[in-house]
């Protein structure tokens, strides 16, 4: 649906309905090809690799790298994981289990455990977790083509993973056509590609709570720009106390800031980008701007002035 795929909402249940023309055999092929073969038990990764930093862009510091790799290790490891080269990455693989009734279920592949990090501890906008956590989604209404074949709800009757309080893996709950509550609270389900993947592999499995997943940063110069929102343009940017992240970003350039790390600025950005209030968009580039809700740069300071739970610009000490 996101790039307008045709979906059948209105057959009768059972005859091909949400049948649609996305290539979901493709859309496997393309997984399975970037995430390559399961790193068990060989220990190494087979899939799309990090890209490797060009030799057009200035040499590295290999002694300001060194140092950068000492930081990371006290300030980033413990919610970003070992990185992709070290030998402790594989202590973070597991099998997912989940107890469907008195059985415990354990996947077929061992699968990368990346932290959750709360809200209250990253600090960062919270409007995308919070429509994750938030939203409904109504299943109880009819569907079909005419008063002859319509059926009540959508035909959702299935099975999923939630967590159990009981014991830590998560327990098989059902799920069925409900109004306003097609998933519990706090749900974000993994959609298996195909049918066969949803009876030999992972679960749908929930995932509860109002936060963002940090994944390992391999090749994370590469990839501005940064936060789940995109507010921030340099992994300069990233570093330096939120209150100093600029308050524009221009969004859109290819070009890359081999110093900062990042996507070029214009510096002379903020004066051009408010000729009007509501422009937007200034000589073909958006502008992104992070007073707005859902677009703002805070959070993800983790310095020594920061405690968690309350907004980054009241954490400054004097």
């Amino acid at each position: 649906m996101g790039v307008a795929a045709s979906v059948n909402t209105t057959a009768p249940d059972g005859e091909q309905r949400f049948a649609s023309s996305v290539d979901i055999t493709n859309l496997a092929w393309i997984e399975s090809t970037l995430a390559g073969p399961p790193p068990y038990p060989d220990r190494s990764f087979g899939g799309l690799s990090e890209p490797r930093w060009p030799d057009q862009f200035p040499p590295i510091d290999e002694d300001l790298a060194a140092t950068g790799r000492d930081l990371y290790r006290q300030r980033c490891q413990r919610y970003h994981l070992p990185p992709l080269d070290s030998p402790d990455i594989w202590g973070y693989f597991s099998r997912i289990e989940w107890y469907d009734g008195d059985s415990l279920r354990t996947s077929p592949t061992e699968v990368l455990k990346v932290q959750n990090v709360p809200l209250s501890e990253i600090g960062t906008d919270p409007a995308q977790s919070r429509v994750l956590v938030d939203r409904r989604v109504d299943t109880a209404g009819f569907a079909g083509g005419t008063p002859e074949t319509r059926t009540p709800g959508m035909g959702l009757d299935t099975t999923v993973c939630t967590p159990a309080a009981h014991s830590p893996p998560g327990a098989a709950s059902p799920v069925a056509d409900g109004e306003s509550n097609g998933y519990p609270r706090g749900a974000l389900v993994n959609q298996p590609l195909m049918r066969e993947r949803y009876h030999e592999g992972p679960p749908n499995c929930l995932r509860a709570g109002a936060g963002y997943k940090a994944r390992p940063l391999n090749g994370v110069w590469a990839t501005a720009p940064f936060l789940h929102n995109g507010s921030v343009p340099t992994i300069y940017d990233m570093l330096v106390p939120p209150d100093e992240r600029p308050t524009l970003v221009q969004l859109g350039s290819t070009q890359f800031d081999a110093e900062r790390l990042g996507l070029v600025q214009d510096p002379a950005l903020e004066a051009r980008a408010r000729r009007t209030p509501e422009e937007r968009y200034v000589d073909g580039y958006f502008i992104l701007d992070t007073q707005l809700d859902g677009n703002r740069n805070t959070g993800h300071e983790f310095s020594d002035r920061w405690r968690p739970g309350r907004d980054a610009r009241s954490n400054r000490k004097g």
